[in-house]
């Protein structure tokens, strides 16, 4: 075994960094790559979680999104944010001889934002709960992902809304399912697509044994911040080789303000030692923080991914189980 296997990534959000995008995408990348970061995101610089799906046709507002009219398909997705952020990102790393770096984006998914913007107001569908909203985005997510797939970009679908039980899990799954379904994947693509659900997952029953039949190779979890620490008991090897899953693994808390209250190297190293002897380190497919960094300083962002590499760094792979 060789320490190859040990791969590091974010969940995509970074503090505000720079009025200028370009500027500010750039030293999102400079941090990841300083930080050891093998798949690095554009830090996702422009809007929340929400607010990049502005520009889909239904969705309406300036600050809080609702659904305003029927949801439709972007008719040129190449003016989608998410893309030109992706483009600006490629263009950088090749610019400072780094083109090998692989980029990872992050979609928000159709269970999280459908539910979202329905709750700020809706027009055209019957209610929060009309099954509509989420199909009607799924297909408008679509092309997008399919456009990011055929630029050779990752894609994390981020839907904190499952774990939140914002609709049953056995819906939210058949949806996103559908979604999946649906986007042209190569076979080497297979790998690039993984689903980030934050939280406590042993709040809902069953919702585990949902998440496994997600159409997806790497299920990313947290598991270090207190409400998310339980989460370690819902997973071994078995289950995620029957279902042909790898995982991500959140191995260090974001819910921190200060240096002080970062994770320690020697917590974060233990976290991912307990859960490599549990699922087998061919069955992780990276190590990242436990969700996105956007509410914390930067310097404590620079100080949980710089404690996530030298932690990690330090697993004796020729002793760990495979």
């Amino acid at each position: 075994m060789t320490v190859s296997l040990i791969k590091r990534t974010v969940i995509g959000s970074f503090p505000k960094l720079s009025s200028d995008i370009v500027e500010a995408i750039k030293l999102a990348a400079k941090i990841q790559l300083k930080n050891g970061i093998h798949i690095i995101s554009d830090g996702e610089q422009r809007f929340d979680m929400i607010n990049y799906f502005r520009q889909i046709p239904g969705l309406k507002g300036e600050n809080k999104l609702h659904i305003g009219g029927k949801i439709k398909p972007m008719a040129d997705v190449e003016t989608f944010y998410k893309i030109i952020d992706f483009k600006i990102l490629k263009s950088y790393l090749e610019e400072i001889g780094r083109g090998d770096v692989k980029i990872k984006t992050s979609i928000t998914g159709p269970v999280t934002l459908g539910f979202t913007c329905a709750i700020n107001g809706i027009n055209y569908y019957s209610s929060i709960l009309d099954e509509n909203i989420y199909y009607d985005l799924a297909n408008a997510l679509i092309p997008i992902m399919n456009r990011l797939l055929e630029l050779n970009s990752f894609i994390q679908i981020d839907e904190p809304g499952i774990s939140s039980g914002f609709i049953p899990p056995k819906k939210a799954v058949e949806i996103i399912n559908f979604m999946i379904s649906n986007l042209v994947i190569e076979s080497n693509d297979f790998d690039k697509i993984s689903i980030h659900i934050c939280g406590d997952l042993t709040r809902i029953k069953g919702l585990m044994d949902e998440i496994l039949k997600l159409k997806v190779k790497t299920l990313s979890l947290a598991f270090s911040g207190r409400k998310e620490k339980d989460n370690i008991n819902l997973i071994n090897k078995e289950k995620l080789e029957l279902f042909n899953k790898n995982l991500g693994v959140g191995c260090a808390s974001v819910t921190v303000k200060d240096l002080s209250e970062v994770d320690s190297i020697e917590k974060i190293f233990d976290l991912v030692k307990a859960i490599i002897e549990k699922v087998g380190l061919g069955n992780i497919a990276y190590f990242h923080p436990d969700c996105g960094l956007r509410e914390v300083p930067i310097k404590v962002a620079e100080e949980i991914l710089y404690r996530i590499n030298l932690a990690t760094e330090k697993l004796d792979c020729s002793q760990l189980p495979t």
